[in-house]
């Protein structure tokens, strides 16, 4: 699995996008994430897509605000799964995203586009048995 992080700034994406990639961007904020008491990682997830080229993309949602811009090539494009990660980034669950949200769209070459602004929420609770809610 992997994460994709910011590629640029967004003054310095707007000032040199490459004609042969396209740009998706937004906010994906993790809200308060548990730490790990020893390495201070946070426990997060991320939006998996897969694209009609094969290609898949996972946005990891951070403990910031900060817009991410996520450079991809051009295809049509689906949201496929949430995917949750321990402290150390280790993947610990995929879950399909409804129905609703598999839509296709066409991300075309030389061009941006906003994802949205999300945010999500998790707790973690437990020892030695965890139990992590999310929302």
């Amino acid at each position: 699995m992997c994460f994709y992080r910011v590629v640029a700034t967004l003054g310095a994406f707007f000032e040199n996008p490459m004609a042969a990639d396209t740009y998706l961007y937004g906010r994906f904020y993790m809200v308060n994430p548990p730490r790990n008491l020893f390495t201070g990682n946070p426990q997060t997830m991320g939006l998996a897509f897969i694209c009609a080229d094969k290609k898949t993309y996972t946005v990891r949602f951070e403990p910031n605000n900060a817009v991410q811009v996520i450079k991809i090539a051009p295809s049509t494009c689906s949201l496929t799964e949430f995917v949750y990660t321990d402290h150390g980034g280790l993947e610990t669950t995929r879950k399909p995203v409804p129905d609703t949200l598999k839509r296709g769209t066409a991300f075309e070459a030389g061009k941006a586009y906003y994802l949205g602004d999300f945010q999500a929420e998790t707790t973690h609770s437990g020892f030695p048995v965890v139990t992590r809610t999310w929302r």
